[in-house]
């Protein structure tokens, strides 16, 4: 499995890059690819400016679909995976765990599914989840269609849901799935993390 570092966002409602946001005196985007290594054998950060991860050692990958969103991102990333499987994760999961990745990896291992993602309820987290390269023709197909929303990619896949009570022992939603998207929530991650 190939972990992927999502950090191609705008970050706009933050106004600052997410993956640089400091925590314990380093960006927020290198514990991620640190917790990443801890579970997959190659790693991939999709950008679409390198600059910023230099000294991370990990290829930059850009999106072929730029302004697509984060389904562009997961394009990327199958697409110069490696391996099979891809685990990607959002640069802006402070909490992100490395078991959680590697339960869910588990379950893609069989090539029983295309996806298998964690579900709150309606809600998907599609920005923590693991994808196979069998999702790669469905995805491209809908990125060239213009529709970059990964729940409509989701409907031409054999999808893994992984409910709460699956996930429970790798920790509270509110904090697995906490993102950073306002100086409020920043606040609070940084309130956790310590």
């Amino acid at each position: 499995m190939t972990g992927v570092l999502l950090a191609g966002g705008k970050s706009a409602r933050l106004g600052q890059h997410k993956y640089l946001l400091p925590f314990d005196g380093r960006p927020l985007g290198w514990h991620l690819l640190c917790r990443l290594r801890q579970v997959t054998g190659h790693q991939l950060i999709v950008a679409n400016d390198p600059s910023p991860f230099a000294g991370w050692a990990a290829p930059v990958i850009p999106d072929q679909f730029p302004g697509r969103g984060p389904l562009a991102g997961i394009h990327a990333g199958l697409a110069a995976a490696p391996d099979d499987l891809i685990l990607a994760v959002a640069c802006d999961l402070p909490f992100f765990s490395a078991p959680l990745g590697a339960h869910l990896g588990s379950l893609a291992a069989g090539g029983e599914y295309d996806v298998v993602i964690p579900r709150r309820g309606q809600f998907l987290e599609p920005l923590c989840a693991v994808y196979a390269k069998s999702a790669l023709p469905v995805i491209s197909r809908q990125l060239c269609s213009g529709d970059g929303r990964v729940s409509a990619a989701l409907d031409g896949l054999r999808v893994r849901y992984v409910e709460q009570p699956e996930r429970a022992s790798f920790g509270p939603d509110e904090i697995l799935f906490l993102n950073i998207n306002s100086p409020a929530d920043l606040a609070r991650a940084r309130a956790l993390w310590s």
